[in-house]
């Protein structure tokens, strides 16, 4: 069933085509044995939501091969996933699972060996307008104030200039940087830099917002901050969301559902819908129900620990 829930299990030799085009012919034979040895039961689970899915991932994998080796490291192995309109779902597990990887191969910066990547269900083939990537860093231009960061992705899919300076200066408003349109980088916060990144992102209007550990590089203080300004900006712009994070507190407190990730190579462990209704405050962090979803979801990603990747 394409959509539905039920996935058939893959012939071999679609797997090889999907191979031969991404890794090199070399290693077919052990993405091939993966295939074969995993375990052919959905991972996706279905809750009750009428909304439609927005992103779909089917039976994904996706491996590296070293060069000069000649071995291939799956990474992400027989994944999938299906996010609702609107949803905001994290990404959680091992240092080292293919968090990341599997994120980047939605964002089409990573090509997938087998399965598929649907946005509205446009197949996903490589980067487009329709995600925006947030990385750990801010990766702002030195050269150019907030203002023009915030209109760069605006201004290369063509907008008009004075079009791309009034969005910026909606999302400038938004994310509280009102002041700031005419300071370059270097002269804003790390936790102000992250806005602008968020801002820069949202302004060019995508289906799916990826965020890749987005506060990673901030003090805990700013990390604190910037969730609650999340959880807000959230509300106000209600994106479809994925992020990957190590932190559970910010899973549990940002998401609608939390996945949590076997080691290497990454499956789903879990799929666990986050109870707390919206609009949520940070908080409800001091609650024995948030503190007690925590531990659970510790559980879990620590009884797979000494399995395949490790920390």
């Amino acid at each position: 069933m394409r959509n539905g829930m039920t996935v058939d299990a893959p012939e071999t030799t679609t797997l090889q085509r999907f191979v031969q085009s991404g890794v090199a012919t070399a290693v077919m034979g052990e993405l091939d044995n993966v295939m074969k040895s995993h375990n052919e039961a959905n991972q996706t689970v279905k809750y009750p939501d009428n909304r439609p899915v927005k992103l779909s991932i089917k039976n994904l994998v996706v491996g590296y091969l070293d060069h000069q080796s000649g071995q291939t490291t799956v990474a992400v192995d027989k994944v999938s996933l299906d996010v609702r309109e609107g949803e905001f779902v994290s990404i959680v597990g091992l240092s080292g699972c293919g968090k990341s990887t599997f994120l980047n191969a939605i964002a089409g910066l990573v090509k997938h060996q087998y399965g598929e990547i649907k946005v509205n269900d446009r197949l996903v083939n490589g980067p487009g307008k329709d995600r925006a990537v947030v990385f750990q860093k801010a990766s702002l231009f030195p050269w150019k104030k907030v203002g023009r960061n915030i209109t760069y992705g605006l201004e290369l899919s063509g907008m008009k200039p004075a079009e791309a300076r009034e969005k910026a200066s909606y999302f400038v408003n938004l994310i509280r940087l009102t002041g700031f349109e005419h300071h370059y980088p270097h002269q804003l916060s790390g936790g102000m830099q992250q806005r602008v990144n968020l801002a820069r992102a949202l302004a060019c209007d995508p289906e799916v917002l990826l965020l890749d550990e987005p506060f990673a590089a901030l003090d805990a203080i700013t990390r604190e901050l910037m969730q609650n300004e999340l959880l807000e900006l959230c509300e106000k712009v209600g994106k479809t969301v994925v992020m990957v994070t190590h932190q559970i507190d910010e899973a549990v407190l940002l998401s609608d559902r939390v996945i949590i990730f076997s080691a290497r190579p990454a499956n789903i462990l879990d799929d666990i819908r986050v109870p707390f209704s919206r609009p949520r405050k940070g908080l409800i962090k001091d609650s024995e129900e948030f503190r007690s979803l925590m531990s659970h979801v510790w559980k879990i990603i620590e009884g797979n620990a000494n399995i395949g990747g490790g920390i």
